[in-house]
């Protein structure tokens, strides 16, 4: 309802601006002429006055000479009542300009918020379209939705951690739909690590899938979700603007060694705020040490799109990925694929506070859930803690 009437109201606007125009237009038009006509009277009193100043012998010249100069005081007057008319009119036209710039500043606020609060069903399909017609990733079926919609009646879980309040506790792929998304997605839920219900967005395991990618794939998400992948900042955005999240990431090198790092909040901004990392931390446990919190209000970076504050450089070209680079990182998840050890800092997948810049990670696995959840209970453990009356009376 709000977005007709806000569409309703733009419409008067921009009409209420094409009459201003057009009364603008008719404006300076008729001071133009106004302006035309003035010189031309102006020029044809000066030629009869010259005309009649020869001297003659007509015994009327006095009496034509008084004519003329009557003739002056007139035009005279009339000159500066068009002066005084032409400012005026000059005066209304700026104010007019005036108001025509706040409707313009007003249409643009309303057009802003349209853009920013609504997520369409438009938008949405001329997405898809155009990344049908570049010919995205094939893998990137597995991270996009399905082109059937939804029913209304059938409302699918808004994350992993609802998957797992319908009581379905088996780490795996699962189909959710979060709260402005007009489509379902696919995700990858964890649900085993400290208690589950975990929305995985970026996984490495085996360097099977490139991570030097493109603004675009970044967007939309890459890879495939069974194994290597990134979910998509656009649909990082929407989980992520729908609830308070907490962020956990788990490290593991070449040697079988684990680390964690979890944050007590986080959230992606939109692609008009260049998927800014909006939101994260503060760090709250873990023994791989804090990589995020440095990238805190720092925009997404790619190959082609560079956003970092690195003057001269380009963080996400010289250091091989996609990241919410600062000057650069003290974390690179989706650098390039290495095997532990490398001659050069800064270039593979690693986590500055474990290990170093130095050593490429074996895999990685970012997710979140929300901050204040209510745990469902499985059944068996309902029927634990309430035994049947039957036996209760025995």
């Amino acid at each position: 309802m709000l977005k007709t009437e806000n569409i309703h109201l733009f419409k008067q606007i921009t009409t209420i601006q094409d009459i201003i125009r057009e009364d603008v237009d008719k404006i300076q038009q008729n001071q133009l002429l106004t302006k035309l006509w003035m010189e031309e009277q102006v020029q044809n009193i000066g030629r009869s006055f010259i005309s009649r100043s020869e001297p003659a012998p007509d015994p009327l010249f006095s009496l034509a000479n008084t004519d003329i100069l009557t003739n002056l005081q007139i035009l005279q007057s009339t000159l500066q009542g068009l002066r005084r008319m032409a400012d005026t009119l000059q005066s209304s036209i700026n104010i007019v300009k005036a108001n025509l710039t706040d409707l313009s500043n007003v249409t643009r606020s309303i057009s802003k918020y349209e853009k920013e609060s609504l997520v369409n069903k438009s938008y949405l399909q001329s997405s898809l379209l155009t990344l049908a017609d570049e010919k995205a990733d094939p893998f990137l079926t597995g991270c996009l939705s399905p082109l059937t919609e939804v029913s209304p009646d059938t409302r699918l879980p808004r994350d992993c951690f609802e998957v797992q309040k319908n009581l379905k506790n088996e780490t795996g792929v699962y189909r959710i739909q979060p709260d402005y998304a007009r489509r379902p997605i696919f995700v990858f839920c964890d649900m085993e690590t400290d208690g589950g219900g975990w929305t995985v967005f970026q996984r490495r395991k085996d360097g099977s899938i490139d991570f030097l990618r493109q603004w675009k794939d970044y967007k939309y998400g890459f890879g495939n979700i069974g194994g290597e992948f990134w979910l998509g900042n656009e649909n990082l955005y929407l989980i992520t603007h729908q609830d308070l999240y907490e962020l956990r990431v788990d490290l593991e090198d070449f040697d079988g060694g684990k680390g964690f790092a979890l944050y007590d909040g986080f959230a992606v901004g939109s692609e008009k705020e260049k998927y800014m990392l909006k939101f994260v931390g503060p760090f709250k446990a873990g023994d791989a040490g804090d990589g995020m919190t440095y990238h805190a209000s720092i925009p997404f970076s790619t190959i082609d799109i560079d956003h970092d504050f690195w003057e001269g450089g380009h963080c996400a070209k010289d250091h091989t990925g996609g990241w919410w680079y600062n000057q650069c990182e003290a974390s690179n998840l989706n650098g390039k694929y290495l095997n532990g050890l490398n001659p050069h800092e800064y270039q593979g997948v690693y986590w500055h506070e474990w290990h170093g810049p130095s050593y490429s990670l074996m895999s990685t696995k970012m997710m979140i859930r929300p901050k204040f959840r209510e745990v469902a209970k499985p059944t068996s453990e309902v029927q634990e803690m309430h035994p049947h009356t039957e036996n209760s009376k025995e």
